[in-house]
């Protein structure tokens, strides 16, 4: 039953986030690829660490800690390796992390209308709607260059696993023991 509407779903978390990213884009006044807030700190981190000056925010300055996220600033040092100018990665990065969240939160919305005795495709197009007249998410999730997506994605697999192990009664896994630890 896991992987039945797989396709569908893809498709559809797809077109929602392209559709979310394009109506937050514009409502948001066009604003330039460049990211906001810390998503200057981590990629300032993440070009020096590819340039090979070390986990600095300023070429020869202090080794400290002040990106808020390791792994993101990790992700962004990939895009660094691959481009100097590595915004539109970035951008397509945090958009794919955002289809795989609305994925996961798509296939959760499927799993428990059918719990709830509700009728799915129903479930499932309130779920759109209500994602995509939310441009913020989107806003947030692609275009800041922050770790929200990621963030995003990890939660919502997370949920997405927990319930399916817990409601369905999935044989435990090793990803069980995993999930359960990282709850």
């Amino acid at each position: 039953m896991a992987a039945k509407h797989v396709g569908l779903d893809i498709a559809l978390a797809i077109l929602a986030v392209v559709a979310g990213s394009a109506l937050a884009w514009a409502l948001g006044g066009q604003p330039p690829i460049i990211g906001i807030d810390d998503a200057a700190i981590m990629r300032a981190y993440a070009e020096n660490i590819a340039n090979g000056a070390g986990y600095v925010y300023n070429v020869g300055g202090e080794r400290v800690e002040g990106a808020t996220s390791l792994l993101w600033t990790g992700l962004l040092t990939l895009a660094y390796l691959l481009s100097p100018e590595p915004e539109i990665l970035i951008v397509l990065l945090a958009a794919g992390l955002t289809i795989v969240s609305v994925l996961a939160m798509l296939r959760l919305v499927r799993v428990l209308a059918r719990r709830l005795g509700a009728t799915p495709e129903i479930a499932l197009v309130v779920a759109l709607i209500g994602l995509v007249a939310t441009p913020g998410y989107a806003l947030w999730t692609v275009w800041t260059m922050m770790e929200v997506p990621l963030w995003s994605m990890l939660l919502m697999v997370l949920v997405y696993r927990l319930v399916r192990l817990v409601e369905l009664e999935e044989e435990e896994t090793v990803d069980a023991a995993v999930l359960i630890a990282a709850a």
